[in-house]
């Protein structure tokens, strides 16, 4: 097994965008701890089709092991790299009960909420609204309540200012 799993995670970094798709969504189904460095690495692929199945891929690690470190996808978060920034709040688009538990990741999207991207700040706000809704923490909560109002407040983006009052 440990051969097929080297050949599968050095696919992840082939030449043909189709090959690293296919290889990050395998690592995904699989959920492997040891293959969360390379699909974080994917997270800001140039492909879109392979940035979307890493955030994917990470999703579904962090869904099956709730004591894995969030540590890769903060430092995702706070990438210089706008592409692996976006990659890293699109793991917060669907289903992500696991990681909205945890106060550490909505701090994070939280700060993301500021990003010089729009793609990001948009991600980021779509992920704070699931937390909220997926957090028992009261603290959390007001803090995520707190970002929201503050925002609608403040002059936006078109696209985010009617996402936020939508």
């Amino acid at each position: 097994a440990a051969p097929l799993m080297k050949e599968i995670e050095a696919t992840a970094s082939s030449k043909d965008a189709y090959l690293r798709q296919s290889a990050v969504e395998t690592l995904g189904r699989i959920a492997r701890l040891e293959s969360m460095p390379v699909i974080a690495a994917r997270l800001g692929d140039p492909s879109k089709l392979v940035r979307r199945t890493a955030a994917w891929a990470m999703r579904q690690i962090y869904s099956r092991h709730s004591d894995v470190s969030t540590a890769p996808l903060e430092q995702a978060l706070k990438s210089p790299d706008e592409r692996v920034r976006w990659g890293a709040t699109r793991v917060f688009a669907l289903h992500h009960a696991t990681l909205a538990r945890q106060p550490q990741m909505a701090d994070a999207l939280i700060a993301a909420t500021r990003d010089a991207s729009i793609a990001v700040r948009m991600q980021a706000f779509k992920g704070l609204w699931q937390s909220w809704f997926w957090n028992a923490d009261q603290a959390t909560k007001e803090k995520i309540e707190d970002t929201f109002l503050a925002a609608i407040a403040e002059p936006q983006h078109p696209w985010i200012d009617r996402n936020l009052r939508e």
